[in-house]
């Protein structure tokens, strides 16, 4: 972490850290593992370069031990696949393998892994026999059992006048709350519950 960075959490005057309202996911930025998936993956691949997504992950937060449903279709007929979890920056883990129905669907309830940490996003990975990355839900935020999750970044001023938090991950979220003390440009911490969408 950068020495210079400030950290907010709790509503005390600037300099102690302070909490700051909900964070809101802006914008789902599509975000990449820095480094290839595993050596298992001959191709190699990405995550930026999956274009296919779940259909259905709930909930989209929660603690490690939250029980999310991972449900999709339009997948090979009758295909053995694994669903695991990545964190960004950070490698994955096949949580089950199943079968694909004859429709080339899916669905199943996993436990999320007590490994999964609050300070990263994570998408859960549909992948081949062959950890060969076939289809990514959505961004899935880790949290404590507070509810809330740990982000670094830089603040920056949106239109308007509002503050945003670009992340370490390329995910940037709307500060809302007590903000008093936060500045453009300022390295910061952020603790805090987050929602998604716009309200």
């Amino acid at each position: 972490m950068n020495p210079d960075a400030r950290s907010f959490r709790g509503s005390a005057p600037a300099g102690r850290r302070c909490r700051l309202g909900p964070l809101v996911v802006l914008a789902a930025l599509t975000v990449a593992l820095t480094t290839p998936l595993t050596a298992q993956n001959p191709d190699r691949a990405t995550l930026r370069e999956i274009e296919r997504r779940v259909d259905t992950m709930a909930p989209t937060s929660g603690p490690p031990g939250t029980k999310v449903r991972v449900a999709s279709g339009e997948m090979p007929s009758i295909t053995p696949i694994r669903v695991g979890l990545g964190g960004v920056r950070s490698g994955f883990e096949s949580l089950i393998s199943l079968l694909t129905t004859m429709d080339g669907e899916f669905d199943v309830t996993l436990e999320l892994p007590r490994w999964a940490t609050w300070d990263r996003v994570h998408r859960f990975v549909v992948f081949d026999i062959y950890f060969k990355p076939i289809a990514l839900s959505e961004l899935f935020h880790v949290t404590n059992e507070e509810g809330f999750i740990h982000r670094r970044g830089r603040v920056v001023e949106a239109p308007g006048g509002c503050l945003r938090l670009d992340d370490v991950d390329g995910v940037t979220y709307a500060l809302d709350g007590a903000t008093d003390g936060l500045a453009a440009g300022a390295s910061v911490v952020v603790e805090g519950p987050v929602r998604s969408g716009g309200g």
